[in-house]
């Protein structure tokens, strides 16, 4: 009598087709749904006493039995004459032959990878086709750190690896196919001898750190197929002088092009609602820039250390950020529009030309030391003597002003008392009572505003000492008030 099982497998063999083996139950017994998993070719499978083994076909059976796994992978590697390391992508098939063995069959042999060069030469075409397979791919880390002068890439690749070209310090002369889409993390990072570059309209996505440190990088175009450019791609590119972007950009992201010392003047496309953090940090050159009309967020340090001498802020614009424009020595103009809600800590500190600043009077918030000093080398803070603040009475810029000992400037009564209107002191939640949940919020807020928002009503509400500023001094008046240590509030010393 002969019954089926079935030898099921796992792993590496999980591709094959479950394949009933014809078992003589005169040299074993098996119940009607014996089964057994194997995890690796070649591994002993016990079923009721009988042991097969995946690469030798049992003796017992009766009936021979193909089963087969194709697969896909390197199928083989190695090294060209001139000095290109490759390896050979493809699909195989893993199988027992008519001889009882398991071998493997090619099926395809579909593309090559550049692995490394290790070549003497320092100006190279790499391979268009290695024996007779096309080159598609230049791996990660390829070439970095190599002593290339010119590099020739046939139009055959469309990919380079992260960091391919990465370190390549004497490299002056290199080509992007019109076959690559995305110029991946560092490709060309810390290339210091190159001067220029063509991007080819085929680029959609240029990533991290792209470019970052090409040092005699002067001048740049970015076609506007390009829809996102990676945080630090030009970052101290200390040459550039001219970059044109993409028109389908919708971002500026952090440290986009920090330390490109030379960059004077920067058009940003009109579809640019966001400057990242430090996106333009240490331009120290930097005196033009033309901001899009949809522009909304403008993030920390995003200006910090650079050349204006007059700036105008971009109505539509809420919040002016920690540090923005921190560190503009030649800063003397500033205009603010009447969208901004809130002025940050540090936002125009360390502006020692700046003499004068106008708070509009839709300012709601302004933080501590966001103007009219720089820091000391012991880190104190200390007021330029002919800082003067002008605003209008009875808001936070009449109010920073005399905590602070800044000369005010009235532009009249505040038309708009200087904010939303307090409905319970206390409450910033605007849950309607006053309790631990609204100073925990504040102390949240004072500590990431990005994260822990208050609204106009809140931070109206949040300013329990009634000196124009979120600080946890307001925190505090709260949990005083809660452990019944005052009456009421406002708490004012």
């Amino acid at each position: 009598m002969k019954k089926l099982v079935s030898l099921i497998t796992s792993g590496m063999l999980a591709a094959m087709p479950l394949m009933p083996l014809t078992i003589d139950t005169e040299t074993a017994a098996f119940s009607e749904n014996e089964s057994k998993t194997a995890d690796y070719v070649g591994e002993q499978i016990d079923l009721n006493n009988i042991i097969f083994n995946l690469d030798v076909i049992p003796k017992n059976i009766v009936a021979p039995f193909t089963t087969s796994a194709v697969d896909s992978g390197v199928i083989d590697s190695g090294t060209t004459d001139d000095g290109f390391e490759y390896e050979i992508y493809g699909t195989y098939e893993e199988k027992f032959n008519e001889k009882e063995e398991w071998v493997t069959d090619i099926l395809t042999r579909d593309y090559v990878v550049i692995t490394e060069y290790s070549g003497t030469k320092s100006d190279i075409s790499v391979p268009a086709s290695i024996k007779g397979v096309t080159v598609t791919h230049i791996g990660e880390w390829a070439f970095a750190n190599s002593s290339l002068v010119s590099i020739n890439i046939p139009d055959s690749v469309s990919a380079i690896g992260n960091c391919a070209f990465y370190g390549c310090s004497s490299l002056t002369k290199i080509n992007i196919p019109d076959s690559v889409s995305t110029i991946e993390d560092s490709t060309f990072g810390y290339c210091t001898s190159l001067t220029k570059i063509t991007i080819p309209d085929s680029v959609s996505t240029i990533e991290d750190s792209a470019f970052e440190s090409c040092s005699s990088l002067a001048s740049l175009t970015i076609p506007d197929s390009v829809i996102s450019i990676g945080s630090s791609a030009f970052r101290d590119c200390s040459s550039l002088i001219k970059i044109k972007l993409s028109e389908n950009m919708t971002f500026i992201e952090k440290g986009l092009f920090a330390g490109c010392s030379k960059l004077a003047s920067i058009d940003i496309p009109d579809g640019v609602a966001y400057i990242g953090s430090g996106a333009f940090q240490n331009c120290t050159s930097l005196n033009k820039v033309k901001f899009p009309s949809e522009l909304s967020v403008i993030k920390d340090s995003a200006f910090q250390n650079t050349g204006f001498t007059e700036i105008t802020i971009p109505d539509g614009i809420t919040v002016i950020d920690r540090n923005t424009f921190c560190e503009c020595a030649n800063l003397k103009n500033v205009t603010i529009p009447d969208s901004v809600e809130e002025i940050g800590k540090n936002a125009f500190s360390v502006c020692q030309s700046l003499k004068n600043i106008t708070v509009p009077e839709t300012v709601k918030i302004l933080e501590d030391k966001f103007y009219g000093g720089y820091y000391s080398f012991s880190s104190d803070w200390i007021l330029y003597d002919d800082a003067t603040i002008s605003g209008y009475e009875g808001t936070v810029a009449e109010t920073y002003s005399n905590e602070k000992g800044i000369t005010f400037i009235s532009l009249g009564e505040s038309t708009t008392g200087g904010g939303a209107e307090v409905t319970l002191l206390g409450d910033a939640n605007e849950d309607g009572n006053v309790n631990m949940s609204d100073a925990t919020l504040i102390i949240q807020y004072i500590g990431n505003h990005d994260v822990y928002g208050l609204s106009a009503q809140g931070l109206a509400n949040a300013d329990t000492t009634n000196d124009g500023m979120i600080t946890g001094a307001d925190a505090v008046a709260i949990q005083m008030l809660i452990a019944d240590m005052i009456d009421k509030l406002p708490y004012i010393e």
